[in-house]
């Protein structure tokens, strides 16, 4: 996919580019940057299909530098275009390299996408060390019940 399918959205000084130097797969692979006190994400640009109630996203993770408290992963269900609004109401499943119980975790939140703001669903342990690749995938199926 090319970088201008995708609208980004951050906060403080993240940044988003494309590394051609050690790439996850391929000619090059996308590459954020952020701090410990930025928010991060991308979604497909409006020109592509959104709003689905039953899908499957994956993708291949990988963390060159981490403290344990910067979390990567993938969102659905969201209610609004951009998930650092107070407001947003999503899904996500997010991975902690560096911690040491409990790193993968699926979270619903309801007031944006600030790490402790969410409702744990459930987490699990996987041990994986920070220049690892990690596959991810989210499945959902909306119940409107």
């Amino acid at each position: 996919m090319a970088l201008g399918d995708w609208d980004f959205f951050e906060t403080g000084g993240a940044t988003e580019g494309i590394q051609t130097v050690g790439p996850i797969l391929g000619a090059g692979s996308l590459e954020v940057n952020t701090a410990s006190s930025d928010n991060w994400h991308g979604q497909r640009n409006s020109g592509f299909s959104r709003g689905f109630t039953k899908g499957k996203i994956r993708s291949i993770l990988r963390w060159d530098v981490a403290t344990g408290t910067i979390g990567s992963g993938l969102f659905c269900m969201s209610d609004q275009e951009t998930l650092l609004n107070a407001s947003a109401d999503l899904y996500a499943a997010e991975l902690f390299p560096g911690v040491s119980v409990n790193n993968i975790n699926l979270y619903h939140y309801q007031t944006g996408i600030d790490v402790g703001s969410g409702t744990l669903l459930g987490q699990a342990q996987v041990n994986f060390a920070i220049g690892a690749t990690m596959p991810i995938e989210l499945e959902w199926n909306l119940d409107l019940v």
